[in-house]
């Protein structure tokens, strides 16, 4: 009679340090996944303040507003893309615009024939004024034209890119996993590319 009683108590005592084994792995795979979420959260963000700015530069002329870049950067994508820029290094943050004319090759396939502001792009920490690390499109000219040329009813007389960088240090001020880690900052890249009808002078 008294083997069962003895037994349930080594059982619960039992299922008290198995729990005591798995707490930590099962709150540090909660915590991932909440970080996960907010990581995701911040790059839709960026993306959302990427397709509002390229949406906004598509409608106005570039040759007739030379300050179009700023006016994109400043106005549209920094705005919006604020609350996830609250605690942005410095550094790890920068705008990068281009405006790309295309036209028609001899084969009537359509192609860039030039870029503006230049060969880099336009960057919000080096034309724009802002200190921090100066970024450069990850686009070249040949990386456009391939995409112009493998989307159907490509745009025959411009482009626009927007891009934008930031360092996410999001799984990083989880405090035991800052504690226990030395991790860089995740790098997010966010792009929009746009249709332009009067990138052509």
């Amino acid at each position: 009679m008294r083997a069962g009683p003895r037994k349930f108590r080594y059982q619960r005592g039992q299922s008290f340090v198995e729990l005591a084994l798995f707490f930590p792995i099962i709150l540090l795979m909660l915590v991932i996944m909440i970080d996960a979420g907010f990581l995701m959260y911040h790059y839709l963000t960026l993306l959302d303040a990427t397709r509002e700015g390229a949406r906004y530069g598509a409608s106005i002329d570039p040759f007739l507003n030379p300050d179009i870049y700023e006016r994109i950067c400043n106005g549209i994508v920094m705005p919006l893309a604020q609350d996830v820029l609250i605690d942005a290094d410095p550094e790890g943050l920068d705008v990068v615009i281009s405006i790309f004319s295309v036209g028609t090759s001899g084969l009537g396939v359509p192609e860039v024939k030039a870029r503006y502001p230049d060969d880099d792009g336009w960057s919000l920490n080096n034309e724009g004024g802002r200190t921090g690390t100066i970024r450069t499109s990850v686009f070249s000219v040949a990386d456009v034209n391939t995409r112009l040329q493998g989307m159907p009813g490509s745009p025959d007389t411009g482009v626009l890119l927007v891009e934008i960088w930031f360092d996410d240090r999001t799984m990083i001020s989880v405090p035991f996993i800052s504690a226990a880690t030395s991790l860089d900052p995740i790098r997010l890249h966010a792009y929009t590319f746009m249709p332009i009808t009067k990138a052509t002078p």
